[in-house]
């Protein structure tokens, strides 16, 4: 959780920016977030994800690291596993 780029709490992955400025940012939306804004944006067109935010819902711990179309199949045999496990 962070403070860091919009000043109100959020969830998002931690990089250099969230580590640097989460213990600094104030409970001051939306200055922070408007104050953050350029530099979020130079962060986002330079590719730095350090800069970025990166925000992560409840189920981001659920991510997996493996290529796209691997990603598609495995959640199709899933889907198909769990609708013939049902009673629909």
């Amino acid at each position: 959780m962070t403070r860091a780029f919009t000043g109100r709490p959020a969830r998002g992955l931690a990089n250099r920016f969230m580590n640097e400025y989460r213990a600094l940012a104030p409970a001051a939306y939306p200055h922070v977030h408007h104050m953050t804004k350029p530099l979020r944006a130079a962060a986002a067109k330079a590719g730095d994800p350090e800069g970025m935010s990166l925000w992560a819902g409840k189920g981001y711990r659920m991510a997996r690291e493996l290529p796209a179309a691997e990603l598609v199949e495995e959640l199709k045999r899933e889907l198909e596993e769990a609708w013939q496990s049902s009673a629909w």
